[in-house]
């Protein structure tokens, strides 16, 4: 049985993750801030969390039984490590001896810290809620924000068991080697786990020009999350469900033959009529099949996530045998696990 569950993306920019989402089945997936983003990649629904309306709003969509996941990225401006950094930028707002804010802020500095930091409360109340009535949740800010050092956060950290994920976004199509951390109500989230293998060229950080030629510092061009790891996020809480037995739209239409979808959309495709949407999934899968093998890190692979091999790569099998991935296959995911008992020793990679 297909259940038409939906995400809900808050703080969403421009809306990626909620795009990524629908393409995985959750069709009737929200992305909720403050303004609509140019450029957002699905609809945006213009929403504050501070304003009670709004959040009562958003309380009673979280009482579906439909809802599955539901992720918040707080904005982190004023939290940013990058306003220690001494190069013509904005000046630190806080500080770890201070996460809720320096003391000797005011005027509109201390207005706009307090305003964070009625935001996170909100947010961490709308986290426990949800955990409460077994929702995924995913929590995303950069690996050295303040923002985990704020007192909501930490009260939160201490109440739940939350499991942690540091990323470098640059494994996962971002083009600068920014750390985030993701945190997740579910112990899977560490498959998001990743570092750069330092084999490749990152664009600088400091002041950059925008499409448009203005000047703007780059960690704004890196606030927006790369298609990559917003695949690799979906797919993590994909698998998640699954093992909760909560499912999806299957990943092909082969893998529904049975249902009219499978022969409305090989209907179409043999009369030339391609959908305007992917509103199911695709005809046939993308890869012939799909093995697991386990390696000693994934530093052994010489590519991202999601990305293509560009040598062969030696690996084992669960029962201790070696193996070669040939060159050009895909990375399509990993979880670190321990070595099976069969096996030569050290930590798993799944391929």
């Amino acid at each position: 049985m297909l259940h038409q569950v939906f995400m809900i993306e808050v703080f969403s920019g421009t809306a990626t993750l909620c795009a990524v989402s629908k393409e995985f089945g959750m069709q009737s997936s929200l992305a909720l801030d403050k303004v609509k983003k140019k450029g957002a990649r699905a609809t945006v629904c213009v929403f504050n969390l501070l304003n009670p309306a709004d959040r009562d709003l958003l309380y009673n969509w979280i009482e579906s039984p439909l809802l599955a996941w539901v992720h918040f990225a707080p904005v982190c401006g004023t939290c940013s490590r990058a306003r220690q950094i001494p190069n013509g930028g904005p000046p630190p707002l806080r500080s770890d001896d201070f996460p809720m804010g320096l003391p000797h802020l005011k005027g509109s500095e201390r207005s706009r810290v307090e305003e964070a930091n009625r935001l996170y409360v909100e947010t961490c109340k709308l986290f426990k809620h949800c955990a409460l009535r077994g929702i995924l949740l995913t929590m995303e800010n950069p690996t050295n924000s303040i923002f985990w050092l704020t007192d909501p956060v930490v009260q939160l950290f201490k109440q739940f068991d939350i499991s942690v994920a540091d990323c470098q976004l640059f494994m996962l199509g971002g083009e600068r080697p920014k750390w985030s951390r993701f945190a997740a109500n579910f112990s899977a989230i560490v498959e998001m786990t990743i570092s750069c293998d330092g084999s490749h060229t990152h664009k600088p950080w400091g002041k950059t020009r925008d499409p448009q030629g203005t000047w703007i510092f780059a960690t704004a061009e890196e606030a927006q999350y790369p298609r990559k790891m917003c695949v690799a996020l979906v797919t993590c809480v994909v698998r998640q469900l699954q093992r909760q037995n909560i499912g999806t739209l299957p990943d092909t239409l082969a893998d529904m033959r049975n249902l009219e979808e499978f022969h409305t959309q090989s209907a179409r495709i043999s009369a030339k009529i391609q959908p305007k949407t992917r509103k199911v999934p695709p005809l046939m899968p993308d890869h012939s099949h799909v093995a697991t093998f386990y390696t000693f890190g994934s530093q052994q692979f010489s590519c991202p996530l999601l990305s293509k091999l560009s040598s062969p790569c030696t690996v084992y099998t669960a029962e201790a045998q070696r193996a070669e991935v040939p060159k050009h296959s895909k990375f399509l995911r990993r979880t670190l696990c321990a070595t099976p008992p069969s096996a030569i020793g050290g930590t798993g990679g799944r391929r």
